[in-house]
Formats: structure tokens, sequence, C-alpha cells
């Protein structure tokens, strides 16, 4: 099983049965999520940093010695999705996929549906398993990033949800 299978089926189950545990709110540190802030990995407080410094709510996340992974929603649309880190040492990761999942169904999970919407969109990944389809957004932090441009990455793969059928919306 290659590494990216074992991180996408640890993320469906987390999001499908919301297997990872919730911190205190109190604990965020806003200032991890600084505009200028320049990261070459993110540890699990970043993460959430990022998404409440972009409006959304912090579901739950995982302890310090798991996988990080920290799952939200956009209050606006109730659009729930993870921040997986990869390409982890110790507590830091060097990437970030940011993924959200529905359940399948005959309408949404046809191969020509999900091969046209993945030509229209370039900037994500559309990917299926049995019982349901997902969509992905990887960001490479290892060079250097902003958090600026860390936060313009949410915004866009929000965005491009935002846009997708109403029959994804379902699950």
């Amino acid at each position: 099983m290659l590494i990216w299978e074992f991180e996408l089926k640890y993320l469906v189950a987390a999001l499908t049965l919301g297997l990872i545990a919730s911190p205190s709110m109190a604990q965020i540190d806003a200032s991890l999520a600084n505009d200028t802030r320049l990261v070459s990995s993110v540890t699990a407080d970043d993460l959430e940093a990022l998404a409440v410094s972009e409006g959304m709510e912090i579901i739950s996340r995982n302890g310090p010695d798991e996988p990080i992974v920290v799952t939200a929603r956009d209050p606006r649309t109730g659009l729930r999705f993870a921040m997986v880190g990869t390409a982890c040492a110790e507590s830091a990761c060097t990437g970030i996929n940011i993924v959200a999942t529905w359940e399948r169904n005959e309408e949404n999970g046809d191969a020509d549906t999900l091969m046209d919407l993945a030509q229209k969109r370039a900037a994500i990944s559309i990917f299926r398993t049995p019982d349901s389809i997902g969509i992905s957004r990887y960001v490479i932090v290892d060079g250097g990033q902003t958090m600026s441009n860390l936060k313009y990455n949410l915004r866009v793969f929000v965005a491009i949800c935002d846009e997708f059928p109403d029959n994804f919306k379902a699950g």
C-alpha cells in the first residue's frame, strides 16, 4: 500500500466517523497565521490557526503523537474538510493535503462526471472510493511559503468545493 493510500483511507475514515479528538478552542495561537510568516513545515497548531484565520470552525484535531490532521467546517456553507500533514518528520510536515469527501451515489460517482469535473478544475484532484468521492488540493511548503499564500490555497480549495454540483454536497 502506498503512503498516500494509507493517508487517504485514514482521512476518509476520520471524516466519516469523527474519530479525531477535539482540542480546546482557547489553545489556538492566532499569531501563527500572520500573513508574512514564512514556513517551510507546518504543525497541527499551524493548520488550526490557518483555518481559524479564514473563518473556519475547527471540528477536531488529532493528538501530538498521531498523524497531523485538522478537520474544519466552513460555517457559511457547511463544507467539512480536512487538512492532512504529509511528508512528516516528528511533529512537522512539509506538505499539506486539503481534502473534502462526500457520499458517492450513481449521479455523482460515475467516471465521466468525475473526469469532466477534474478537467474543468486543474487546481484540484478528484478521487473515488467504493463509498465516497473526494476533492483534494496538495500544497508543498518545504521550499518556504508565507501564511498568506497558504490562506490563498485554502480559499481556492473552498471556492472550488462551493462550485461543485449540489449532488456532491449531499453526503
